[in-house]
């Protein structure tokens, strides 16, 4: 007789804002301590509750960086497309929406990109993460390359993922340059200066349509 699978139980509204008060605990620990320092003493202090509790949410610390992780590129698309404007809007207008987007998130809560840095770390010697890295960024270039097929007909699916991957490495590299290098700029000035690196791009991409085409 074959066992039936049990019915994972339903989340209640209650259970769900917990969960998420420790995984922002979670972020905050791990980005400004480093994931060997949030420790659950830490973290249930930053949370506001027991170390109970967060064992009881989260009885693995890598299931919890994996889950801090997931919790971060969540809201992160969610702010994303709360920014978003018309769908009528130009193909540079919804580029340079996502990447204003990406840059005012890390700025707003630098201790989520440095959860990220970890995570790219970890993820180079860890197949799980790196297969949860891989989907971040198919996720993130179908996104771009999505916005290339509505807004220039007969574009080839080829050429908008070109251009898709060339544009999101483009600003990926930006980020992490503010965050990770000694550069004597304001955070005014790195996102006025990558919107400009974007916008240039955006004109070299457009002019190089026929190469990526042949």
């Amino acid at each position: 007789m074959k066992s039936q699978k049990k019915t994972p139980p339903v989340k209640t509204q209650k259970s769900v804002r917990t969960e998420e008060n420790l995984l922002e605990a979670s972020a905050f620990c791990i980005g400004n301590l480093g994931l060997e320092n949030a420790s659950i003493t830490e973290i249930a202090k930053q949370a506001g509750t027991s170390r109970a509790l967060v064992a009881h949410y989260f009885p693995k610390k890598e299931l919890l960086f994996e889950k801090v992780v997931l919790y971060i590129a969540q809201v992160g698309l969610k702010s994303i497309d709360s920014s978003m404007g018309h769908r009528e809007s130009s193909t540079e207008d919804q580029v340079l929406n996502i990447v204003r987007s990406n840059l005012n998130f890390f700025l707003r809560h630098k201790h989520y990109y440095r959860c990220f840095i970890l995570f790219y770390h970890h993820a180079s010697i860890d197949r799980r993460l790196r297969r949860l890295n891989t989907q971040f960024y198919a996720h993130a270039v179908r996104r771009l390359e999505n916005i290339f097929l509505e807004h220039e007909p007969g574009v080839r699916a080829s050429v908008a993922r070109k251009k898709s991957e060339i544009l999101y490495r483009t600003y990926f590299f930006a980020i992490q340059r503010y965050f990770t290098m000694d550069h004597g700029i304001t955070s005014e000035q790195w996102m006025e200066q990558t919107i400009s690196e974007i916008v240039e791009l955006l004109a070299v991409l457009e002019n190089s349509a026929q190469v990526f085409d042949q």
